[in-house]
């Protein structure tokens, strides 16, 4: 899109999720705002949860169980 193409766009994409990166738990999640850090990570198209990355694979199943407990309640 014409919005990526804007100059130091590319760059601060980069930083952004490297911050986010850097600020997940050891259990690759972020607590309550996991399913907006796969998200985020997502739309930056920094992760693609194809099944090919253990860890993108254990942020997704994370938020899926979020998700379950949310729509029990």
């Amino acid at each position: 899109t014409e919005i990526l193409a804007l100059p130091g766009v590319a760059e601060a994409r980069k930083n952004a999720t490297s911050w986010l990166k850097k600020e997940r738990l050891s259990s690759w999640g972020w607590r309550d705002y996991t399913p907006r850090g796969v998200v985020a990570l997502y739309l930056a198209s920094d992760a693609t949860f194809n099944g090919t990355v253990l860890e993108e694979e254990l942020m997704a199943k994370e938020t899926e169980i979020k998700i379950a407990v949310a729509l029990l309640r």
